[in-house]
C-alpha cells in the first residue's frame, strides 16, 4: 500500500527532525494551544493504536478517509476539550527524556502491525474503516502535526513527497475541486497551518469559506 510507504517516510522524517530536541524545546509552546511540544508529541503517539486494538472485521466500512474528517463531532468544543484533556493527562505520566523514544516505538510497532495485514475493514475508535483509509488518516496526522512542530520550533518544514502525494486526493475531495496548487501549498492551507492569500481567495470564490478543510 502506498500509504504504508508514505507513513514510514513521514514518521522517519519526524524522528530525524526531532533528533536534536532538548528538554527546554519539549517545554516550548506550540501553535496547537494549550499543548507544549512534549504534549503534541504525546498526542501524535496517542493516535497510533497499540497492536491488537485495531480489529479486523467482516462488517462493511462505515467511513473512509474523507468522511472521517466530515464527522460532525470533530467540530465541537467537547471533542477538542477531550483531546486536550486526554493528551495532557497522558503526557504527565511520561518523563520528558523518554517521549521521543516512546513515539518512535509506537509508530514502528503500528507500522509492523499494519504491514502484516491485508487491506480490509478494521474497527477502532472511528468505527469501521478500510485499513488503507485508516493508515492515511495517520499519515495526515503525522504530517499536519509535523508541520505544527516545524512552525513551533522555527525549523524548515520536512513534509515528505510521499505523504504529500497520498494526501492530495483527500484535500481535493474535501474541497470538491482541484485548485491546481503545488502539493505543499495545498496541504498547508487545507490544514489551516497557512492562511490563504487574497489571490487564492479570489481564485476559489465561495469555496474559500471552506478553508481550513480540517483543523
Amino acid at each position: 500500500m502506498n500509504v504504508l510507504v508514505a507513513f514510514r517516510a513521514e514518521a522517519e522524517a519526524l524522528d530525524s527532525a526531532l533528533a536534536g530536541l532538548t528538554i527546554a524545546d519539549l517545554a516550548r509552546p506550540t501553535n496547537c494551544p494549550p499543548w507544549n511540544v512534549k504534549e503534541l508529541l504525546v498526542h501524535i503517539a496517542g493516535g497510533l493504536p497499540p497492536t491488537g486494538v485495531l480489529r479486523a472485521t467482516s462488517r462493511e466500512p462505515q467511513l473512509d478517509t474523507v468522511s472521517n474528517y466530515q464527522r460532525p463531532e470533530r467540530a465541537t468544543t467537547a471533542y477538542h476539550d477531550d483531546n486536550v484533556r486526554r493528551t495532557q493527562a497522558g503526557a504527565a505520566t511520561i518523563v520528558a527524556d523518554d517521549v521521543k523514544e516512546m513515539l518512535t516505538q509506537r509508530w514502528q510497532a503500528a507500522l509492523a502491525d499494519w504491514s502484516d495485514r491485508p487491506d480490509g475493514p478494521v474497527e477502532g475508535h472511528m468505527g469501521v474503516i478500510l485499513l488503507s483509509d485508516f493508515v492515511l488518516t495517520r499519515v495526515i496526522a503525522h504530517a499536519a502535526h509535523g508541520l505544527d512542530l516545524a512552525i513551533s520550533l522555527d525549523l524548515p518544514p520536512w513534509t515528505t513527497n510521499e505523504a504529500l502525494a497520498v494526501m492530495r486526493p483527500v484535500w481535493i475531495a474535501l474541497l470538491g475541486a482541484d485548485p491546481s496548487w503545488p502539493d505543499a501549498r495545498l496541504f498547508s492551507c487545507a490544514t489551516g497551518r497557512t492562511p490563504l492569500t487574497d489571490a487564492e481567495r479570489t481564485q476559489l470564490g465561495p469555496l474559500a469559506a471552506t478553508f481550513p478543510l480540517l483543523s
